[in-house]
């Protein structure tokens, strides 16, 4: 639950990455092939949209992306006791 009122900022980066990791219908195997995703839900739900959702994972790559170098987050995802490293 990300409503919380005791929610930090420790919860962005996993969430950002989850999302991202999501909007990511197909990744590319050891030998360069790409497949779909079987890490996204999307994968097998997206079939007319596809450009769309490329363009909102672009979109929020472009926006968010400085999350994962500001020390700020980067500590609050480490120090979070639900995510520590795991979302390395």
């Amino acid at each position: 639950d990300f409503q919380a009122d005791f929610e930090t900022v420790g919860n962005v980066i996993p969430a950002y990455l989850g999302l991202m990791n999501a909007l990511t219908l197909t990744v590319r195997d050891r030998n360069g092939v790409q497949i779909p995703n079987p890490n996204s839900r999307l994968t097998t739900l997206v079939k007319y949209c596809k450009g769309f959702v490329a363009g909102l994972r672009l979109s929020l790559e472009r926006r968010f992306l400085f999350i994962l170098r500001d020390v700020h987050y980067v500590m609050g995802s480490i120090f979070d006791p639900r995510f520590k490293l795991a979302w390395i």
